[in-house]
């Protein structure tokens, strides 16, 4: 890739956030994808934890994330396509299981703006687990909040051909909070992988 020290890396993760990310593994596949990528042609799953009892059925969050230099992103509601501030943020969200106080909701963009997922459920009312930027700490031993980049679909570099692929796998500690908040069995067949 370019600069070498990419290593063929297409997108990005939030710091805190685990799953996958897309690589290519020659410099005209990595720049292919990164078109893609850009043109909204990827399309990026998640499974987020969040605070509160999100409702069933599928629900759009549609508005303009605004970049300011700073940690954290600010947000404005908008269906317009083009005109306004900031870039397009458009996300769809299902409820996967629901607690008394937590809920686990997939989310699905085409667009993987900074910090989108995170701050459009907390500008729902539904703050991700743990995320001190956009809701709370919630006095849980470990510093990242519980987003998972669970599932890519694309369309491979070279042949056209589509793809997905999913991560089943997720750090040990976030598989004994769901365990023990109830959820285990909502995320799929996955396994536990330890830092270090």
């Amino acid at each position: 890739g370019t600069p070498a020290s990419e290593a063929g890396i297409v997108n990005r993760l939030d710091t805190g956030t685990s799953g996958l990310l897309l690589a290519g593994r020659t410099a005209r596949a990595q720049e292919k994808l990164r078109q893609r990528m850009a043109s909204h042609h990827v399309e990026k799953t998640y499974r987020a934890l969040v605070h509160g009892r999100f409702p069933d059925g599928v629900h759009w969050f549609s508005g303009r994330v605004i970049t300011t230099g700073g940690a954290r992103v600010h947000y404005e509601h908008s269906d317009a396509r083009d005109g306004g501030a900031g870039q397009l943020a458009v996300s769809r969200v299902t409820r996967l299981w629901q607690g008394d106080r937590h809920s686990l909701v997939e989310v699905v963009t085409r667009y993987g703006r900074r910090h989108q997922v995170r701050i459009q459920l907390a500008d729902a009312g539904f703050p991700l687990f743990n995320d001190g930027l956009y809701g709370q700490n919630d006095g849980w031993p470990e510093t990242e909040h519980f987003l998972w980049a669970f599932r890519l679909t694309f369309a491979d570099p070279e042949t056209d051909a589509p793809h997905t692929v999913f991560s089943r796998r997720l750090p040990a500690h976030w598989l004994e909070l769901a365990r023990q908040m109830g959820f285990l069995q909502a995320l799929g067949p996955v396994e536990a992988f330890s830092r270090g």
